[in-house]
């Protein structure tokens, strides 16, 4: 039942994008085999149009679409497509991320939201998110300091998130105790 949920949110998700934009390949008004699907008629509901979708797929049509290279299903005018475009599978062991020699080959990959949503794992980004303070301090603010003490950078951005509660944009401790005080930035 949830993995029918899951196919159902996806495709109501891609049929909503869809019906907003001129689709490129599936739907097509001139094509016969396709133009009669309710799926593809625009006046009906997007839930409506999902479910008449996910109905008339196989099972393994509908595992083959939870795939990074989910391929063609031209009997219902579905087109292959590739989900590989998320940056955070930049620094992962395919193409030009970062690579290792030892046996870690390469960089973790996270889940992008549509496996993390498939994992019904709701502590995932918890997890993924938790940075200790000896993390913080050895791992992820030594690039920024050297920006700050050796570039001599004369400005900084903030992100947009919080961290416990605080926007990192008016976080103290980072700004003023960290910063300022620590890294002596004067910008």
């Amino acid at each position: 039942m949830k993995f029918e949920q899951l196919c159902l949110v996806s495709l109501t998700l891609f049929i909503h994008v869809a019906s907003t934009t001129t689709p490129p390949f599936s739907c097509d008004s001139s094509d016969p085999t396709t133009k009669n699907y309710p799926f593809c008629q625009t006046t009906l509901p997007v839930t409506q149009r999902a479910r008449d979708l996910v109905s008339r797929l196989t099972l393994d049509e509908k595992i083959s679409q939870l795939v990074n290279s989910a391929p063609a299903i031209p009997r219902l005018g579905i087109p292959a497509y590739e989900w590989w475009s998320e940056a955070l599978h930049g620094v992962s062991n395919v193409g030009p991320g970062i690579k290792f020699d030892g046996t870690i080959k390469a960089a973790t990959s996270f889940p992008q939201v549509i496996l993390a949503a498939a994992s019904f794992d709701a502590y995932q980004w918890y997890r993924i998110g938790h940075v200790t303070v000896q993390d913080l301090a050895d791992t992820y603010q030594p690039p920024f300091e050297k920006c700050v003490r050796e570039g001599g950078g004369s400005c900084m951005m903030c992100a947009y998130n919080r961290v416990n509660g605080v926007p990192s944009c008016a976080d103290p401790n980072l700004l003023s105790k960290t910063v300022r005080g620590e890294w002596d930035f004067k910008g």
